[in-house]
């Protein structure tokens, strides 16, 4: 049995832990196979992103020697697969803060969001870069709706960030 609540030499992470195992134990008999049910279909939700982040960190390796394209051509595909590889993990992160807490979190939601952001402006940055375009290409439309999806991208990010920040502050008057 776990000791109390603020017993000394007691981790944090073990007392998030026990906040599981006491919702199994004040559960209804009836609702323990629907909640290990919860629990298996996350365990197999963790593997499986796990598994997809590697496939995708050896495919984007792999991909980077192919000798059927240049490195100036690979690059914008390497900086997009590594920045999903990210949210792939920031998703597996926040699927283990659902096991130790049990509680929705709008934290991590909120950072991949900014990665997804950040990631799209490096991605077309570097296409745009590395692409080889033409400098009659980067003329026409094609450089007006480049730079729209910047400034588009950019506003998301700054207002997720700022999102983030007032999560963070209200957090923090939360514990104060």
């Amino acid at each position: 049995m776990a000791a109390p609540d603020g017993v000394e030499g007691e981790s944090a992470p073990h007392q998030l832990w026990d906040v599981r195992r006491r919702e199994r134990a004040e559960a209804p008999r009836q609702m323990l196979p629907f909640l290990w049910a919860e629990d298996a279909l996350q365990y197999l939700v963790a593997v499986s992103l796990m598994v997809i982040a590697g496939a995708v960190l050896v495919h984007t390796v792999t991909d980077l020697f192919k000798a059927d394209r240049t490195f100036a051509e690979a690059v914008p595909n390497v900086i997009n697969s590594v920045l999903f590889v990210v949210i792939i993990l920031e998703l597996f992160g926040t699927v283990i803060s659902h096991f130790r807490s049990g509680e929705f979190q709008l934290r991590p939601f909120l950072v991949i969001g900014i990665i997804s952001g950040v990631r799209h402006i490096l991605t077309v940055g570097a296409q745009a870069t590395f692409g080889g375009k033409t400098e009659q290409a980067a003329n026409s439309s094609e450089f007006s709706h480049t730079m729209i999806e910047f400034g588009v991208n950019v506003g998301i990010v700054i207002g997720l960030v700022l999102a983030l920040v007032l999560v963070t502050r209200y957090r923090a008057d939360q514990k104060e």
